[in-house]
């Protein structure tokens, strides 16, 4: 899915492929993660399933949490975010 980086706060930033996680490489393909940080803030949320499309027609669950130490780690994961399209 592409970003709309039109309106603040409401996109959706794509983690590149591949990333680095401390020392861990991971990609895509491999990770079926189903996380996502809140940008700015400091609030980290679990997904029941992976953001697409279908999720506007279908239901889907989330637990966030807002703690500093886990919200730094994904966030530095977050960072690593593809450009988006011109």
């Amino acid at each position: 899915l592409k970003g709309d980086c039109r309106i603040i706060e409401r996109n959706i930033r794509l983690i590149k492929s591949p990333a680095q996680i401390v020392d861990h490489p991971t990609n895509i393909e491999a990770d079926e993660s189903n996380w996502i940080v809140s940008e700015p803030g400091n609030i980290f949320c679990f997904m029941d399933k992976p953001y697409a499309k279908s999720q506007a027609t279908e239901s889907a669950m989330g637990v966030c949490i807002d703690k500093d130490a886990i919200f730094a780690r994904f966030n530095a994961i977050a960072a690593q975010v593809e450009n988006y399209p011109r």
